[in-house]
């Protein structure tokens, strides 16, 4: 949107004609960020619509790709007091948002890798369920 503030966190290249970028989209009717994905083909980049939770601020910081039309984008649904693991899958046709593990207090995914060779994908990031931060790692497969 011309305009509005929009920025990129991750990019993740499957093929030169294949590449997938991930950050959010500032929307000024909500005040608050919606999920942006992008995808250059080979000769030009496109916005690719994607789920965003509704009455949250959505931002995705990586990408990782298993295939073609297996790909992940992770990171956070944020209000002003918490926020919630953000994981989204394209599935070669559309991009859905996948239930995440279910943890306690404010949580949010800050990368995400592809292991190669396998089916499976890392995510890490860290949640609060008191006053200290605490390490997550999830994986996918």
């Amino acid at each position: 949107n011309p305009g509005t503030p929009n920025r990129l966190y991750g990019v993740k290249a499957i093929t030169p004609k294949n590449i997938w970028a991930v950050g959010n989209q500032f929307i000024p009717a909500i005040q608050g960020n919606q999920t942006l994905i992008e995808h250059w083909n080979g000769t030009s980049w496109s916005v690719v619509a994607s789920p965003s939770i509704p009455n949250f601020s959505n931002n995705l910081v990586d990408v990782a790709a298993v295939s073609a039309s297996n790909v992940w984008a992770v990171g956070a649904s944020a209000t002003v007091s918490t926020s919630a693991l953000l994981t989204m899958h394209w599935n070669g046709i559309s991009w859905s948002t996948i239930a995440g593990p279910g943890v306690s207090g404010s949580s949010a995914f800050n990368g995400a890798a592809h292991v190669p060779g396998t089916n499976k994908v890392w995510a890490v990031g860290s949640f609060t369920p008191g006053s200290v931060s605490q390490t997550l790692i999830v994986y996918y497969c």
